[in-house]
């Protein structure tokens, strides 16, 4: 495999498209695009943007020896991070309200899916697993979007309401 097929590659495996991977390392994208076509040849600067920029083990990037990126865990937490970074504080806040969600989801689904193991319970084990998650995600969508100052809204106008009546 040769270098252009193994940025083809960094690309396709990290689901993104030619025009965000060539924004994301100040590269036009019809440079990305000859160079994934073979028009172009990878100069030292693009090497050393992509290893950069998507954790990529430059060894392999070069030669295909070794794995491709520098430690698969760090790569997603980079990006996740990329993407965190460009939200605004509000959905900062409710991105961090979703993980704290998920990641309890995750421990119960474990669990979950543990206890269905050892009773036998195997071929329906998926689809009560989406079935919880989606109810749980459904709640969580929606306590994302009720903040607490909606919430003391709701009881200043109750309390208004209230005084309303007794005058």
């Amino acid at each position: 495999m040769a270098i252009k097929d193994r940025i083809k590659e960094i690309r396709t495996s990290i689901g993104i498209i030619q025009v965000k991977f060539a924004e994301r390392i100040a590269i036009s994208t019809s440079y990305i695009s000859e160079i994934e076509n073979g028009v172009k040849k990878v100069n030292e600067r693009a090497i050393r943007l992509i290893t950069a920029e998507y954790n990529v083990n430059e060894t392999w990037l070069r030669t295909g020896q070794g794995a491709m990126f520098k430690d698969d865990a760090s790569a997603s937490l980079s990006e996740a991070i990329q993407m965190f970074k460009s939200l605004s504080p509000d959905f900062q806040s409710i991105a961090l309200k979703m993980l704290s969600v998920l990641t309890e989801m995750n421990s119960k689904v474990k669990l979950l899916n543990w206890k269905m193991k050892h009773m036998g319970i195997r071929n329906t084990t998926n689809a009560i697993l989406n079935v919880y998650i989606l109810a749980h995600l459904s709640c969580l969508f929606a306590s994302c979007f009720i903040s607490p100052k909606a919430s003391n809204l709701g009881k200043t106008r109750r309390a208004v309401d209230t005084q309303d009546k007794e005058v």
